[in-house]
């Protein structure tokens, strides 16, 4: 591994996954080492209002810029000083080569954003549904759940319900079934694919106030 490795992998390690470059230039028995490099999701709008100096960040360390330092020993420190929050355990699958590979790295990180961006919208779009099922959970008025209790540790501070000990609950049997149909419609609602959605269905999201 050349020195210019190193220093890449150790800037992926803190968080810079995007357009690295580093340069180390040779001035006599001198050595001039400059690194840049971005967050992964950082998008330059183009806009100039916002400087970064020689060997200095943006305060959320999208950017990663040292420039012309002369000390390697300085420059990792300065790299693990500006570490980030990001975790890059999406590479970890990843040998070395492909790590440091530009374009194997950012599409495997581009495909994980897809996966999670498409997750968050989800849970977006299926919120209204997933919290009415969660406020008629039957469990959560326990013990007045109609349910059969042994309270006989209450004195450990909780009430045990015999019949979800047995999983032979019919309130919590039909609440799970009802959940299933709830979000089963609802996707079909939510994300307007109203053509597949049976009368049935629209009956059972109209009885739930949920169109």
């Amino acid at each position: 591994m050349t020195t210019k490795d190193y220093i890449k992998l150790l800037v992926i390690a803190a968080g810079y996954t995007k357009n690295i470059k580093i340069d180390i230039d040779q001035y006599g028995i001198d050595r001039m080492y400059s690194v840049y490099a971005e967050k992964f999701e950082y998008i330059d709008d183009g806009t100039d209002d916002i400087v970064i100096d020689d060997n200095e960040t943006y305060e959320d360390k999208q950017i990663l810029s040292i420039q012309d330092e002369p000390c390697l020993l300085t420059l990792i420190r300065e790299i693990i000083d500006n570490k980030t929050e990001d975790c890059v355990y999406k590479l970890n699958h990843l040998p070395l080569y492909e790590i440091t590979d530009d374009k194997t790295r950012e599409n495997v990180l581009y495909v994980d954003k897809q996966l999670q961006d498409g997750l968050k919208r989800d849970i977006a779009i299926m919120k209204p549904v997933d919290e009415y099922i969660g406020k008629i959970d039957p469990c959560k008025d326990a013990p007045n759940c109609k349910g059969d209790f042994d309270d006989s540790d209450t004195c450990h501070g909780f009430w045990k319900c015999t019949h979800q000990y047995h999983n032979n609950c019919p309130l919590v049997h039909d609440h799970h079934k009802l959940s299933y149909e709830l979000r089963h419609a609802y996707r079909k609602y939510a994300y307007k694919d109203n053509g597949r959605l049976l009368p049935d269905e629209k009956k059972l999201l109209t009885e739930h106030n949920l169109i």
